[in-house]
C-alpha cells in the first residue's frame, strides 16, 4: 500500500469533514459547500481508484459520498457506489486488526439492510406489484384501474390524512391515507403522468405503510379507497 498516498487522502477526508460537517460543541461553524466537496470528490476517486486500500479509510469516505449523496441519487446507485462497498470495506478492516467504532458497524449495517430491503420492495416484479395492491384495502374491487398512465388530478391533506384522486382513462379512484407520518408531493399538475408505483411496509416500522408514485411519496398507517368514479 502506497502508505504516502493514503496520507493525502485522509487528509482530504479530514479537510472535507471539517467543512461539511459540524465539529462538537463547535461554535461560530458553517458549512464551506465548494472547498468541502472538493477534498471529499478528490479522496473518494483517489481512494476508489487505489489499487492497495487502507480499508478503515476507504470505508469512511464511502460512508461520508453516501451521506452527502444520497439525496441527489437513486437507491439502487447509492447501495451499489457507497453502502455495499463500504460494509465490505468494514468487514476487511476488522480482518486486518482494525477496530471501528461500533456505530459505525451499526450505521453501515442499519443502511444495508434497509436499502436492500427498499431495492427489492421497488424491484416491479410481478410479485412485488401483487404484494403492492395488498397494502391497499379495497383495491381488489377496482380491477380496471391501473396506477401507471394514470394522472393525478387532486390532492389534499390535513394533519391526519391525505386524498389522491387519480384519473385512469375516465375512472378516477380516490385514495384515502390515514394516520400520515410523513409526505412529500413534487411535480408540475400539468404533466404529471404516473409511470411508477410501489407501496410496501416500511423498513423501520413494518405497521407503517410506505406509498410512493414518483410525484406523491406518502407515510401513513392505513391507505384505503375512498371512493371510484366512473
Amino acid at each position: 500500500m502506497n502508505i504516502e498516498q493514503w496520507k493525502q487522502i485522509s487528509d482530504d477526508y479530514n479537510i472535507a469533514k471539517q467543512c461539511l460537517w459540524c465539529p462538537k460543541r463547535e461554535s461560530g461553524w458553517h458549512r464551506e459547500e465548494g472547498k468541502g466537496n472538493y477534498h471529499l470528490w478528490k479522496a473518494y476517486y483517489a481512494a476508489s481508484n487505489s489499487a492497495e486500500k487502507d480499508n478503515l479509510i476507504y470505508a469512511r469516505i464511502l460512508m461520508m459520498m453516501y451521506y452527502e449523496r444520497n439525496k441527489f441519487e437513486f437507491s439502487y446507485d447509492c447501495f451499489h457506489k457507497y453502502i455495499a462497498p463500504a460494509k465490505e470495506a468494514y468487514n476487511k478492516a476488522i480482518a486486518n486488526g482494525y477496530q471501528p467504532y461500533d456505530k459505525e458497524i451499526e450505521k453501515v449495517d442499519y443502511y444495508y439492510e434497509s436499502l436492500k430491503y427498499e431495492i427489492e420492495k421497488t424491484s416491479n416484479d410481478s410479485k412485488q406489484i401483487e404484494e403492492a395492491y395488498k397494502c391497499i384495502d379495497g383495491f381488489e374491487k377496482i380491477s380496471d384501474f391501473c396506477f401507471h398512465d394514470s394522472k393525478p388530478i387532486h390532492f389534499e391533506h390535513n394533519r391526519d390524512t391525505a386524498l389522491l384522486k387519480l384519473d385512469y382513462d375516465g375512472m378516477v379512484v380516490s385514495f384515502l391515507f390515514t394516520g400520515l407520518y410523513d409526505l412529500e408531493v413534487n411535480g408540475d399538475p400539468t404533466t404529471n403522468w404516473i409511470s411508477d408505483f410501489y407501496c410496501y411496509p416500511a423498513f423501520h416500522n413494518k405497521k407503517l405503510l410506505r406509498f410512493d408514485v414518483g410525484y406523491y411519496r406518502i407515510l401513513c398507517e392505513k391507505i384505503s379507497i375512498a371512493s371510484v368514479e366512473k
